[in-house]
């Protein structure tokens, strides 16, 4: 489905009379009585139901159910406006649903009703711990030699091993003495900016860092962050770094770092890192994560 995305200076839809709309939802009670939400074309809206009237072939569908709250199970970052941006612990009213899409609102009042995806209903599947020697046989299938040797590698823990993608994790892989010395050179180093998404000014400061002969962007929705060339000091970080993740060849250590600063309680749920930006000829793109400062 190509969810529509409503008009973002006003929410309401603008019609001509002879346009033929689609109504995905008729208020009937409280502020919403009088009043319908449709799409026109690729554009959706709110406008007065008494500006509408049904099409002598119309086929009477049935009422849409009654708006049910739910509770949010992971984030969702939207693309662009026109969906809601969410925490898990989040309630929402389900208005509509569209396939796998979902439109309605949060109950903390703070945003425009908006779609988003029914997966943030679903928590992260966790990794079973007795999974059998032949399953794990096949999760290995297609996955780079160094994320497989790492499975078993002392420190690290398999968080994620199935369908060709593999997650580990190491807590406390750095000295905590080097890591509050990195922490500290990079914060004092790097001039980090604010990203502005569809709802604003994002809760973190961000850097995009690429190796010399990179000129390549990244982007948060809408937002551009130009790159910054790798100084000494990452390349640095890097030797003491790469080799705790099993990369010893300088040649395969990242091209890009995208460098993230969060103050306080901000932070990122899980997600996937499935920009087209990541993508790779063999479709295994190797991402590392290094995070200081945290307890």
């Amino acid at each position: 489905m190509e969810p529509v995305v409503a008009e973002s200076d006003t929410g309401y839809l603008t019609v001509r009379p002879g346009d033929t709309v689609t109504v995905l939802y008729l208020g009937e009670e409280g502020e919403e009585k009088g009043w319908a939400f449709a799409t026109l074309g690729q554009i959706s809206g709110w406008l007065p139901s008494s500006a509408l009237e049904p099409l002598p072939s119309a086929v009477v569908q049935e009422p849409e159910p009654e708006p049910a709250v739910v509770q949010v199970q992971r984030g969702y970052l939207p693309p662009m406006g026109g969906y809601l941006q969410l925490r898990r612990g989040e309630r929402v009213v389900v208005m509509h649903r569209e396939d796998e899409w979902l439109y309605g609102y949060s109950t903390e009042g703070l945003q425009e009703p908006g779609w988003f995806p029914d997966l943030v209903l679903t928590k992260p599947p966790l990794p079973d711990d007795d999974v059998e020697e032949e399953v794990e046989e096949e999760a290995d299938a297609g996955l780079p030699k160094w994320a497989i040797v790492s499975k078993g590698a002392a420190g690290w823990q398999t968080v994620l091993c199935e369908r060709g993608c593999f997650v580990g994790f190491m807590e406390k892989g750095l000295p905590v003495a080097d890591a509050k010395a990195w922490q500290k050179k990079i914060v004092s180093s790097v001039d980090f900016e604010q990203p502005v998404g569809p709802l604003g000014p994002m809760g973190r400061g961000t850097k995009w860092l690429v190796a010399e002969g990179c000129s390549c962007c990244y982007r948060y929705g809408g937002h551009v962050v130009e790159p910054g060339i790798f100084e000494g000091w990452m390349l640095d970080l890097m030797r003491q770094v790469m080799p705790i993740f099993g990369i010893h060849e300088e040649k395969a250590w990242p091209t890009a770092c995208n460098l993230n600063l969060y103050v306080g309680p901000d932070g990122l749920d899980w997600h996937a890192d499935d920009e087209s930006l990541m993508d790779t000829p063999d479709g295994s793109a190797c991402i590392v994560s290094l995070s200081l400062g945290a307890d």
